[in-house]
């Protein structure tokens, strides 16, 4: 004996061109709609300074120590997670007084231990964004003058090493100055098990030939 036929119900079609124009959604699709919620962070935190960028596939990326955090806890976030204040002022970054201090005498210290070199080349932990606020880029830079360096608080005797006699070496200009950020791996024991994290390490590389100095 043959089944009668059953006539399946046809779904209303979806006109596109309509939905752009402002029309509301058929029904039998409406219902099948689940409200999205949007996604509430338990609390905000706050930026103590942007490190360093760099590209990828979905754009620029910066490197994020967050204020009262260690700085191995700082993390890459997409510019739409920054203030456009601080993606703005990227090159040219807020440093207090203190910072800035102790930057000169890092650098300072530096240089003097170049001097002291065959190789001339030496390398020293220095913040990135006290780097940008001196020299306007991340990128590296020529040094021609000690004008070019007049926003780090430094000594007048920076540019040269002498001995009781006012024998010596002196910088030479022009000197160079490289910047770098790369991540060292970090080890954290936590009960039973062992994680891996990274720390930021911001270093600054000076290739710095000396003459000698001419005694007074």
């Amino acid at each position: 004996m043959e089944q009668p036929l059953v006539k399946q119900s046809r779904k209303e079609r979806v006109d596109y061109k309509k939905l752009n124009e402002g029309s509301a959604l058929p029904k039998h699709i409406q219902k099948c709609r689940t409200s999205i919620k949007p996604k509430v962070l338990p609390q905000t935190y706050t930026v103590e300074r942007i490190i360093c960028r760099k590209k990828s596939p979905d754009g620029e990326r910066f490197l994020v120590k967050w204020e009262g955090y260690h700085p191995q806890e700082s993390t890459w976030e997409p510019a739409s997670h920054i203030s456009d204040e601080l993606v703005g002022s990227y090159m040219c970054p807020s440093v207090c007084r203190t910072r800035l201090e102790a930057a000169a005498l890092t650098f300072e210290s530096t240089i003097q231990q170049c001097l002291s070199t065959k190789a001339n080349t030496v390398s020293a932990l220095f913040p990135l964004d006290i780097y940008r606020y001196v020299f306007g880029t991340d990128k590296s830079v020529v040094i021609t003058s000690a004008t070019e360096i007049e926003k780090l608080p430094l000594r007048k005797n920076w540019t040269y090493k002498i001995n009781s006699s006012g024998c010596g070496v002196m910088v030479l200009f022009p000197f160079r100055l490289t910047p770098r950020c790369f991540m060292r791996p970090v080890y954290v024991r936590s009960d039973t098990t062992i994680s891996r994290m990274t720390m930021p390490v911001e270093k600054l590389t000076i290739i710095c030939p000396a003459e000698p100095t001419i005694p007074l």
